[in-house]
């Protein structure tokens, strides 16, 4: 899994297939919470690129997505946006908004 900094945009614009996204922060308690959950969830599906975006490192892509809280998944099919949730997400609860973006 590799982490995204503001110069991915373009690259994430233009991706073909499945790509997760989530973006968080050091800051963030829910986060710290979230992000194995989703670290685990890209060691079992190899059809989805997982992506993680650290809020301070990437205001430009936060921008972009409209972020305003987390953490935040957002799902992205061929290059546009399918599906996004706030939050802290169980595994299940995951792997559900998974299945139903494909």
């Amino acid at each position: 899994m590799e982490i995204l900094t503001d110069t991915a945009l373009a690259t994430l614009k233009q991706s073909k297939g499945k790509v997760a996204l989530c973006f968080s922060g050091a800051h963030c308690p829910h986060c710290h919470t979230y992000v194995p959950v989703f670290r685990h969830a890209a060691e079992m599906r190899s059809d989805w690129q997982f992506f993680l975006v650290d809020t301070a490192d990437a205001p430009a892509l936060c921008d972009a997505f409209g972020v305003r809280a987390i953490p935040l998944t957002v799902l992205l099919r061929d290059g546009k946006e399918c599906a996004r949730r706030a939050g802290t997400l169980s595994p299940g609860a995951l792997a559900q908004l998974l299945a139903q973006s494909e």
